[in-house]
């Protein structure tokens, strides 16, 4: 369960609402409430911003950063995605409907594309000398 109370905090709860997970968002903005969303299986959810941006966690892993979809164009009236996941549906004011593809798979190879490669086996060893290397990219 997740819940956005008067100041714009965004929490994270249990199944039952008795116990906090995470605080995910510090206050943000009292004067919208913000559109939430989860994906069918319950990994990703998502929370508008007063900005017009969409926020996205996965609920498995609360303390990481979140991923920022930009909407651009104003606030957000409403947010969800769709069965399999893969894509989250934006509405605001200006469009009826948007669609926000979301691949894990691409990010890594776009991550992978900037820095140009994975780790050598020496840069392994500098970083990481006691895991055994492995090819990352």
């Amino acid at each position: 369960m997740a819940a956005a109370d008067i100041q714009g905090r965004l929490t994270l709860w249990d199944a039952d609402g008795q116990h906090r997970i995470a605080v995910l968002a510090a206050a943000d903005s009292t004067v919208e409430r913000p559109a939430l969303a989860f994906s069918a299986d319950g990994s990703l959810l998502a929370a508008s911003r007063a900005d017009g941006s969409v926020r996205v966690w996965e609920t498995a892993s609360p303390r990481l950063p979140e991923a920022i979809v930009p909407a651009g164009d104003g606030p957000v009236l409403a947010i969800g995605f769709t069965s399999g996941g893969g894509e989250l549906r934006i509405a605001t004011s200006h469009l009826a409907v948007r669609s926000a593809r979301l691949a894990p798979d691409r990010a890594a190879a776009e991550v992978c594309a900037r820095a140009g490669g994975g780790a050598t086996r020496a840069e392994w060893r500098g970083y990481l000398p006691d895991v055994p290397y492995r090819l990352t990219c």
